[in-house]
């Protein structure tokens, strides 16, 4: 479980690693897909910390984008402190 745990966490780096890329390369769909990718995982882990990092880059990345929804969405995890719903 500890090396699955681990392989998880280095695949959501990854993700929000790829997702600053994209951002920086002005393709904000991909950056959003991969932040999302990237959240479920920190979610699935537990790792709230890591949650709650990534959190600011999708609600700013979502406005810009004019997903207000998602981004309403994303306010309500970060103000539950958590990160999970």
């Amino acid at each position: 479980f500890d090396r699955l745990m681990e392989l998880s966490l280095g695949i959501a780096k990854d993700l929000g690693a790829l997702g600053m890329l994209y951002e920086k390369r002005g393709d904000p769909p991909s950056a959003l897909e991969s932040y999302r990718k990237s959240l479920q995982i920190y979610q699935s882990l537990g790792l709230a910390g890591d949650v709650d990092r990534l959190l600011p880059l999708l609600i700013a990345l979502a406005e810009r984008s004019g997903q207000a929804e998602e981004a309403a969405a994303y306010r309500l995890l970060q103000a539950k402190g958590k990160g999970q719903p």
